[in-house]
C-alpha cells in the first residue's frame, strides 16, 4: 500500500511542477525602449553632427548627417513599448553576473521570444553594476517585406555608436548583408 501512495503522491507532484511551469507567468521587462529613447534624447542634444557609415559589399559610404537623420535612425531602436502588458507574456528572461571586471562586474539581462508574435526574438541589455550605466543593448528581429525576409540586429553602445546589420534573404538564400553604423561626436 505505501508504495501506491508514494507513486501517487510524486506522480501529483510532477504533474504539479509541470503546470507551474508550463504556465505563462507575467514577466516583467527591463524598459529597454524607455532606456535607448531616453539615450538618444541626450545624444540628440549633445551633439550637432554624426558620422554614417553604410556598407553595402562592394560598396562603402560615409558620411555627416545631422540630428533629422540620426533621431529617424535610432527610432527604430526604441518604437515598440516593449513593458506594456502585452508583452510580458511573450518573452523568458535570463541573467548573467559577470565579475571579470572586478567585484562590480556588469549584469546582463536577455529575453528570449516563447512566440513569433513578439516584436523582437531576442533583447539584451548590459549594466555596469558599480555605477549603473548602461553599456549596450541589442535588439534581434525578423520582418517579412514581400517574399524577402530581412533579419535585423540592432546593437546601441551607450557611449559611442549604433549599428543595424540587416540580412535579406528570399527563399533561404541570401541576397545583400547591409550594416549602417551612426558615431555620435562633436561639431
Amino acid at each position: 500500500m505505501k508504495p501506491i501512495l508514494l507513486y501517487t503522491i510524486a506522480t501529483l507532484c510532477i504533474i504539479t511542477a509541470c503546470r507551474q511551469k508550463t504556465a505563462k507567468q507575467k514577466l516583467d521587462i527591463y524598459p529597454i525602449s524607455a532606456i535607448l529613447q531616453e539615450n538618444a534624447k541626450k545624444v540628440d542634444s549633445a551633439f550637432k553632427t554624426f558620422t554614417y557609415y553604410k556598407t553595402n559589399l562592394p560598396q562603402k559610404d560615409s558620411l555627416t548627417v545631422d540630428n533629422t537623420f540620426f533621431k529617424n535612425f535610432a527610432a527604430q531602436f526604441y518604437a515598440v513599448d516593449l513593458t506594456a502588458d502585452k508583452f510580458k507574456t511573450q518573452y523568458e528572461e535570463t541573467n548573467f553576473q559577470d565579475e571579470s571586471m572586478g567585484p562590480a562586474g556588469s549584469a546582463t539581462f536577455t529575453y528570449k521570444a516563447i512566440n513569433t508574435n513578439a516584436p523582437f526574438s531576442s533583447m539584451q541589455i548590459a549594466v555596469n553594476r558599480a555605477t549603473q550605466n548602461y553599456i549596450y543593448a541589442y535588439l534581434a528581429k525578423t520582418e517579412k517585406i514581400g517574399d524577402t525576409l530581412v533579419n535585423k540586429k540592432l546593437s546601441w553602445f551607450f557611449t559611442k555608436s549604433a549599428i543595424v546589420t540587416s540580412t535579406y534573404s528570399v527563399n533561404g538564400i541570401t541576397i545583400k548583408d547591409v550594416i549602417e553604423k551612426i558615431v555620435w561626436r562633436a561639431q
